[in-house]
């Protein structure tokens, strides 16, 4: 899947790096560098990827829209690349909010260390769910 992904998107990867890196050398004339980097990753673990996997959960293959598709379970409306950056961006948070909310409602302490955690088994469960839908 990953490799699929990156054909597809070789270029998107490259100039997203790219400008990560810019980033973190603009950012580095008021931070340190480790304080950058944590910033920019940081920002795109909590910002981007959760809902990125989301997406590729609903909507896994990118075939055009067909008339009769509407009646065809297999089918699904092809999302253009700014669909799904906006979408992943508004999933990761819509996802992170809610389930902070949930676990503060249940009277959970939340501390960095915990919603550290808690992000990360977040993206684990939706880059397994992403991988298990590209499957079928």
């Amino acid at each position: 899947m990953i490799l699929k992904l990156y054909k597809s998107y070789s270029r998107e990867i490259i100039l997203f790096l790219l400008s990560l890196v810019c980033i973190i050398i603009l950012l580095s004339a008021w931070y340190p560098a480790t304080k950058s980097m944590l910033i920019v990753f940081g920002s795109v673990f909590t910002l981007f990827l959760p809902g990125f996997w989301l997406i590729y959960v609903f909507f896994p293959k990118k075939r055009p829209l067909q008339i009769n598709a509407i009646l065809s379970k297999n089918d699904y409306k092809a999302l253009d690349k700014i669909e799904r950056f906006i979408l992943s961006i508004f999933l990761s948070i819509t996802l992170l909010t809610l389930t902070l909310t949930v676990l503060r409602r249940i009277e959970i302490e939340l501390s960095a260390v915990r919603v550290a955690f808690i992000i990360i088994c977040i993206n684990i469960v939706t880059a397994i769910l992403a991988w298990i839908r590209y499957k079928k």
